[in-house]
């Protein structure tokens, strides 16, 4: 199980470092543990809300990151492997996606 739960992982890495985003923003605790490369980057970030993701936008703005993608994981959720997997055969990354780009 161990390494099964380790190949979602890698997949999914794979899938975020594909995105067209200077950075990447979720609501995942522990994403950067299991993706640690991401989190050295400096390219993955955590919000825990709505209005939280707002101010995260405005600082990143600030600070020029002009593009960004907000990015959920089926590992970061309570559900079973056995259905992450038959999740997988559709999406072998596991994230759901949405990306901002600003002109």
């Amino acid at each position: 199980m161990r390494i099964y739960t380790l190949l979602l992982n890698q997949l999914s890495e794979q899938a975020m470092r594909q995105l067209p985003s200077e950075t990447v923003v979720t609501s995942c605790s522990w994403l950067a543990m299991v993706m640690p490369r991401l989190y050295w980057e400096g390219k993955i970030f955590k919000v825990d809300s709505e209005a939280s993701l707002g101010a995260w936008v405005g600082e990143a703005r600030r600070v020029g990151v002009r593009s960004t993608c907000r990015v959920e994981m089926d590992m970061c959720s309570t559900t079973p492997l056995d259905r992450i997997a038959l999740g997988r055969a559709v999406n072998p990354g596991g994230l759901e996606v949405q990306c901002y780009e600003e002109p």
